[in-house]
């Protein structure tokens, strides 16, 4: 999933949250949109660096944190091992393998209600909810099949 964001809807969505957007800023947040698939700030300043050499993983990290607090993009799946970070686009849910912890987008939405405020920790406000579905993506079913076919003793005639 390859997506261009024109540098105008950049500066705008910046304008909206009330900061500058820079041209450093708008290569870190174009990065994320075209990788897609929910990357690690660690593949978002791989692909920036192709880029812009001199750039530290600090200033990827400083940026992608400005972003979350201005909700431009959001932090989901925090309980896998790994910072992951999204475009915040239309709502949409997540699969999760639970071998490689790669993370996929789904087009499907589930609407949840939104709980209620008695529901929440004392003094927490709700912001938006996050629905994943957790199982082997192919490769790691794929080489879960292997093994399962490898592990198996050899039938004797």
């Amino acid at each position: 999933m390859s997506k261009t964001i024109p540098f105008e809807e950049f500066q705008s969505l910046c304008r909206r949250a009330g900061f500058i957007a820079t041209h450093q800023r708008y290569l870190i947040f174009q990065t994320i949109v075209s990788l897609g698939d929910n990357p690690t700030p660690e593949e978002v300043f791989e692909r920036v660096r192709r880029s812009l050499p001199g750039i530290s993983l600090a200033t990827v990290y400083k940026n992608i944190d400005t972003f979350v607090d201005h909700r431009i993009i959001r932090d989901i799946s925090p309980n896998y091992g790994s910072r992951r970070i999204e475009s915040a686009s239309t709502p949409h849910d997540h699969f999760v393998c639970r071998v490689c912890r790669r993370v996929f987008d789904l087009e499907k939405h589930t609407e949840l209600a939104r709980p209620a405020n008695t529901d929440l920790p004392h003094g927490a406000s709700f912001e938006y909810h996050l629905v994943e579905f957790v199982g082997l993506c192919r490769s790691c079913s794929h080489a879960s099949r292997f093994r399962d076919k490898a592990a198996r003793p050899m039938a004797h005639n």
